[in-house]
């Protein structure tokens, strides 16, 4: 197969799965409401309905994004309205009913809480004594103010994609109630933290804890900052790939029940991880709606496809912070898994049919799959990226499902005190996190881990995408030959 007509076929494929796209209620419905919160304009709308009617698509499904598309912007001018409606100052301190929304952020001195303020559309941030004993969950009355926050500061967009908009004044504390299903499961998620900590103790105790309940505070800033330049960091924080483990291990655990039943409880042990670890953590909620869409499928004999899956859990998400699609951690987390759904296949494909071992194809199509989404994403929002991530992670990979799992079979044998058993997985825990840490800190230190000029981060990511138009010809021809 030459290469014009490589492009042709992958062109004619293009436009076929446009119009699978088209013509799938589910996905122009989904589409038409993002598309209407993130754009809000009349030549989009037309341009794709335009498109819409030129690859045949029918009249019916055409109104149905339309509905939708209208329900999307209605909603975003909504809230936006409802925004400015928010947009004052209560200077003078009065009695305020707060919750507290994520686990506090110790300082020096105080603790940084974000508090949703009853009463109040969006949540505050603020500082409170550090003895104050608080968790997510939490439920606090206080006399003090807060203030309205507008800026193109980075932090403060950070913050208000995430539905923080106001600054918190603390004056008085009039009570704390400690109490509640959300701050019973911070209070576990606390002491198995402590566990872990106790258990394997400085570094090995922090990467455990971050891989399993997404937690960087026992890790040094010397191992954040090796973790940021190789492009591990996404290794310390709980997201999607903790909850699908999650899934997969209760799901084969009750290997002895009806499909459904293992369902179920699989979801559930997956939708009170999700609350322990934290509902705020954004990657990890996505990764439930998937899971739990792609599972109500299933049980009603649907096959459900991939861009299905990932507009409606995205529906989910905006439906809550209709503002996110500005997140970078969003974005990131978005890119990389259309990334890897769309390209890593391919890769697969070609390195399995080299012999390459499962386990090796499976991390070299992931990790390439994933740089291909989220290189231009690092480079635009942190002006580097790590030239040795894809060594990075295709090193570490393969130690971090095991590790979650030594982290999980170390608190069972902790909780049911089988001490011998304890200490065999302490054992081999500290020899893995030893190797991880070596990795991540010989190759931290070359020269060329990172960049920021922006020629070089091109080629870097032209190259990447020319080894998968490579491995993607090479496998259309053998499909061809076959």
């Amino acid at each position: 197969m030459n290469w014009k007509n490589y492009f042709l076929y992958r062109v004619s494929t293009f436009i076929k799965i446009l119009k699978q796209w088209a013509n799938h209620p589910g996905i122009l419905v989904c589409f038409g409401f993002i598309s209407g919160i993130i754009f809000s304009s009349l030549s989009f709308f037309i341009f794709i309905c335009v498109t819409a009617l030129i690859i045949r698509t029918h009249k019916i499904l055409v109104l149905i994004f339309t509905i939708f598309y209208i329900i999307g912007s209605l909603y975003t001018l909504k809230i936006q309205d409802i925004i400015n409606y928010a947009n004052v100052t209560i200077s003078n301190p009065q009695e305020l009913n707060l919750v507290v929304l994520e686990p506090p952020t110790p300082n020096l001195y105080t603790q940084e809480i974000i508090v949703q303020i009853d009463g109040t559309y969006g949540y505050a941030i603020g500082e409170i004594p550090l003895n104050v004993k608080l968790e997510a969950g939490s439920k606090i009355k206080i006399k003090g103010s807060f203030t309205y926050q507008d800026s193109e500061e980075k932090y403060i967009k950070y913050l208000n994609s995430k539905r923080v908009f106001y600054k918190l004044e603390v004056d008085q504390i009039l009570a704390v109630k400690n109490t509640g299903l959300i701050y019973n499961l911070q209070t576990i998620r606390r002491s198995l933290i402590n566990t872990l900590g106790r258990s394997l103790g400085g570094e090995s105790g922090g990467l455990l804890n971050g891989i399993l309940l997404g937690t960087e505070g026992s890790l040094s800033n010397r191992s954040l900052e090796n973790l940021k330049q190789t492009g591990t960091t996404h290794i310390i924080s709980a997201s999607g790939f903790n909850v699908m483990v999650i899934f997969i291990l209760i799901r084969s655990t009750l290997f002895f029940c009806k499909r459904t039943y293992r369902n179920i409880v699989a979801i559930a042990f997956s939708i009170v991880y999700v609350l322990m670890i934290g509902w705020f953590i954004l990657p990890a909620l996505r990764a439930l709606f998937m899971l739990a869409i792609l599972t109500i499928g299933k049980e009603f004999g649907r096959k459900v496809s991939n861009t299905f899956l990932i507009l409606s859990s995205i529906s989910l998400i905006l439906l809550q912070y209709p503002f996110y699609y500005k997140n970078i951690s969003f974005q990131l987390s978005l890119f990389a898994t259309s990334s890897l759904f769309i390209f890593s296949p391919s890769i697969q494909s070609w390195l399995d049919r080299n012999k390459l071992p499962e386990i090796l194809s499976e991390n070299i199509s992931a990790t390439f799959a994933v740089l291909i989404g989220t290189i231009p994403i690092s480079f635009l929002a942190f002006g580097q990226i790590s030239i040795i991530s894809p060594l990075a992670n295709l090193l570490t990979a393969p130690l971090v499902p095991i590790l979650m799992y030594l982290g999980l079979l170390l608190i069972i044998f902790q909780l049911t005190e089988l001490e011998l058993l304890a200490k065999l997985a302490i054992f081999i825990a500290k020899i893995i996190t030893s190797i991880f840490f070596k990795i991540i800190y010989t190759l931290s230190n070359l020269e060329i881990s990172t960049t920021k000029s922006k020629s070089i981060a091109l080629l870097f990511l032209i190259s990447i995408i020319l080894c998968f138009i490579l491995f993607d010809k090479n496998n259309i021809e053998k499909r061809y030959k076959g």
